[in-house]
């Protein structure tokens, strides 16, 4: 069957007032291919539509929190960043193209230690030099075409933004999260700051500055995340799709099987010693049936000039609150302990202690307490304020003081008569003292440089009083900044409660895959703290990770001290690696990239060459983003390929249909029409796959590809007068705008110029792509069934939409013996299993294994 389809005639070329950046469709000698300043030409034309354009969408629309993880302005973007921002920027519009309420926001994780020694180096003010790095940065994230919600911009260092910072930690402070204690702590001796257990790589060594860490007394802040760790552990159950994420966080927080108390101090005389033992118990009972303390040889208590009295005995003792007796406290072997407890309660038939047990323990418990159950016993914990909540022993408590200037103030005052005083809500924020003076900034650079800032008056008796001059680990920073975020200007709280339960949790999180332990416990942890206060009701804050792979490159250290040179200081003599300037033998590996290991691509280099969209591609085509990548320019040829097979294509329509002579079309094959519109169906459900469920933007783009293709070997025939083809070429464009805003944009509007062959389609083709609707397949289109034996594809059977939802196993297996193709290859051989797998989107599989 064959049919034929009148257009319009008009003259098009003359008529025509161009929108587009180029004249469609005479490009340069008629070649229909883009070159670099035709990419450029479009960039400049469509900049400020693909940054700030917007699609209306119905009220009731579905909501779409895409995050990514905000930057630490360090001056310039690198290849890492590229990737993660281009992928939460393909989302975002994948998912307005979906008509859904996208927020995309982007902010700066400006505090930090970089900005501290820059000011040490430099002698430049940390908030200035911030300042002119987020410039840097947002132009560099401007040209990658990402975007963002600019209006919602958050930088934690704004008064604005750490008010509620502090605000937090005085709220943590007020239900007994937030402790003082004196302990051993990891120290940087070349940042010279403390760092969380977390922050210290395997080896021992300073996750920022390499230095291996010393353990040096202070008293320091903690933050009690023990207290949730029940919770965030099996939370993690429900989350199967976070995949090797939910284990690494199991694994940091290990299991909940244990109970833990905080005991008083006393000295011999029964005086408090104004400090407390943190104590791990199998459960509950134990507190009425142990007798003694044990703490390992390393515990602060054995090394804090404590006298000892005979046999490993501590000269303090231990208040328990529930029997009313004082414990003694003795020194043990590491073998007495539990995984990483360091303390430990130990009773009658503790089987890790039975030397200690035999030898200290003479007097049996209360008869009137041994019938205290579990509960009670949890409660008057509760009463006494002494704690009693199950937890991991191995997860510790989160140690958040920071010896640096540049970081949030921690709002606690110290009065000789009041002891710590919290500053009062309504005095927030404590604000960092202007640098006026050069002399601030030395190796010790901290805020306890600045004495007229930290005389204060005591908030309770209003005498004289002193500051806090520690500030709180960045990590506390962006532990709740996707709360702000959703109300960035909200100056009376940290989040209006309605919008927080409107918007969370977080529906898509985006970062490296190396903050799964660090980053992510934090925030889940301070997520769970603020629901519990009533800040918003839901305790996880986010429903999906997306983890990106890191970018590696070729690294070259030397073989003695380590040092990383730059690839510009290589060479090669016989097969082996020198440095040019020192003749020192190098090592080659593949690295993260990163500035300190001189192995980093500088993005503006890439945009100048080859332009923002074939940049794009360049980040997410041929590897996954859950996958560590090399980084090469293998796949630039393909990519700029594929642009001008699009290009060509949409050319050719636009020739032919601009034409007088061409509007009158040819007849077009059914058979054609049918396969194009199968073809379509395919594709299309292909790719809304790997965009909405799996994440492989990489296969995404290769079906993209694979849907080019098919249209490309179509005949001018077909081209210039198929309603379907035209379907389609719309079809795909719309599902590239995502990866390639400003080149879809281009070919989108030149299509828009000429007469459509598809009815009801004219005002919704004069709209621009980003206000089109992401296509979808045919609800009742024939769904593939794919059948494998022992692993090899034997048959493909297409079956009705309806049929392939309802379809089981045994029907499968039915229809494929009626196949002559699996008849051939299955003769005389005995079917051992089968299984049917079934996918919405992708089709079917039944898997046959013969011998």
């Amino acid at each position: 069957m064959r049919f034929r389809l009148r257009l319009p005639a008009c003259n098009h070329t003359l008529s025509r007032v161009y929108s587009t950046a180029l004249q469609w469709p005479g490009l340069e000698n008629g070649q229909k291919l883009l070159a670099h300043e035709d990419f450029e030409a479009i960039e400049n034309r469509w900049h400020m539509e693909v940054l700030y354009s917007c699609k209306n969408v119905p009220a009731d629309a579905a909501k779409q929190y895409v995050l990514p993880m905000f930057p630490y302005p360090s001056g310039n973007l690198h290849i890492g960043h590229l990737r993660v921002y281009t992928i939460s920027d393909i989302l975002a519009r994948f998912y307005r193209l979906k008509d859904c309420k996208v927020i995309h926001p982007i902010g700066w994780d400006a505090f930090g230690l970089p900005a501290d020694n820059a000011a040490k180096e430099r002698k430049e003010n940390p908030a200035k030099w911030t300042a002119k790095n987020i410039v840097s940065m947002k132009s560099q994230l401007l040209q990658l075409g990402c975007q963002f919600d600019w209006n919602r911009e958050i930088r934690t260092c704004n008064p604005d933004y750490y008010k509620w910072t502090q605000w937090i930690f005085l709220q943590l402070l007020k239900v007994g999260l937030v402790y003082r204690h004196e302990s051993f702590v990891n120290w940087d001796p070349v940042d010279l700051t403390v760092l969380a257990t977390e922050q210290v790589n395997e080896h021992g060594c300073s996750w920022r500055s390499g230095a291996r860490v010393v353990q040096k007394r202070l008293k320091q802040w903690f933050v009690k995340t023990s207290y949730f760790a029940e919770e965030l552990y099996n939370e993690l159950d429900k989350y199967t799709h976070w995949a090797d994420i939910a284990s690494i966080q199991r694994h940091w927080i290990g299991p909940c099987d244990s109970y833990r108390f905080s005991f008083k101090l006393q000295k011999d005389s029964g005086i408090d010693f104004d400090d407390f033992v943190h104590i791990h118990a199998d459960k509950p009972s134990d507190l009425i049936y142990g007798r003694l303390i044990i703490v390992r040889r390393q515990h602060i208590l054995n090394v804090q000039g404590l006298s000892q009295v005979g046999d490993s005995l501590l000269a303090v003792t231990a208040w328990n609150p529930i029997t009313q007796r004082s414990l003694p406290i003795f020194v043990a072997d590491d073998s007495c302990f539990i995984d990483s407890e360091d303390a430990r309660l130990v009773s009658f038939n503790d089987p890790y202690c039975q030397t200690f047990a035999q030898k200290h323990l003479l007097s049996q418990p209360d008869a009137a307490l041994e019938k205290l159950t579990d509960a009670e016993i949890l409660d008057l914990a509760k009463i006494h304020g002494c704690g009693g909540y199950k937890t991991s022993r191995k997860l510790k408590d989160w140690v958040v003081s920071r010896q640096r200037y540049w970081g949030t103030p921690i709002p606690i005052v110290y009065c000789s008569n009041c002891g710590a005083v919290p500053v009062p809500e309504n005095e927030l924020p404590v604000t960092l003292p202007d640098v006026i003076d050069d002399r601030v900034y030395k190796k010790s650079f901290s805020l306890a440089e600045f004495t007229n800032w930290r005389s204060v008056k005591c908030p309770k008796c209003f005498g004289q009083a002193e500051r806090e001059t520690d500030t709180l680990d960045t990590f506390f920073d962006s532990s709740w900044y996707y709360l702000r975020f959703l109300d960035s200007r909200n100056a009376s709280f940290l989040c209006d409660t309605n919008l927080a339960n409107a918007n969370m949790p977080v529906d898509i999180y985006i970062g490296g895959k190396e903050h799964a332990a660090l980053h992510l416990f934090y925030a889940r942890f301070m997520s769970r703290f603020l629901s519990s206060i009533g800040t918003h009701r839901c305790p996880e804050p986010f429903a999906r990770l997306l983890p990106q792979g890191m970018v590696m490159a070729p690294t070259y250290k030397t073989a003695e001290s380590g040092k990383y040179v730059s690839s510009s200081s290589v060479v090669t003599s016989c097969g082996k690696l020198y440095d040019k300037e020192t003749g020192e033998p190098l090592l080659e590996t593949m690295e993260k990239m990163s500035k300190s290991k001189q192995n980093g691509v500088d993005p503006q280099e890439l945009f100048a060459k080859y332009g923002c969209d074939v940049t794009r591609l360049l980040v997410t085509a041929n590897v996954s983003p859950q996958s560590h990548r090399s980084w090469n320019l293998d796949g630039l040829r393909g990519i700029q390929n594929w642009i001008n097979r699009v290009c060509w294509v949409v050319a050719t329509v636009v020739e032919r249909r601009r034409s007088t002579e061409a509007c009158e079309a040819e007849a077009i094959d059914a058979t054609t029409e049918a396969h194009l519109k199968e073809s379509s169906d395919y594709f299309i459900r292909q790719v809304t796959y790997h965009m909405e469920k799996s994440f492989l933007f990489n296969t995404a783009i290769s079906r993209l590809q694979g849907f080019t293709n098919v249209l490309r070997k179509c005949a001018v025939e077909t081209v210039a007068g198929s309603p379907e083809f035209e379907r389609c070429l719309r079809s795909l464009l719309i599902m590239m705008h995502p990866f390639a805003p400003h080149v879809s944009s281009e070919f989108w509007d030149a299509l828009s110029e000429v007469p459509t062959l598809l009815r009801g389609v004219h005002s919704a083709k004069r709209l621009p792509v980003w206000e089109q609707k992401w296509p979808a397949p045919d609800k009742n289109s024939a769904a593939v069934l794919v059948v494998q034996l022992n692993g090899r594809r034997v048959a493909k059977i297409r079956i009705n939409s309806e049929a392939f939802h309802s379809l089981d196993g045994k029907s499968a297996l039915e229809m494929a013996m009626e196949c002559s193709s699996v008849k051939a290859q299955i003769s005389q051989k005995r079917l051992r299993s089968y299984r049917l797998e079934l996918s919405p989107e992708l089709g079917g599989r039944l898997l046959l294994q013969v011998v």
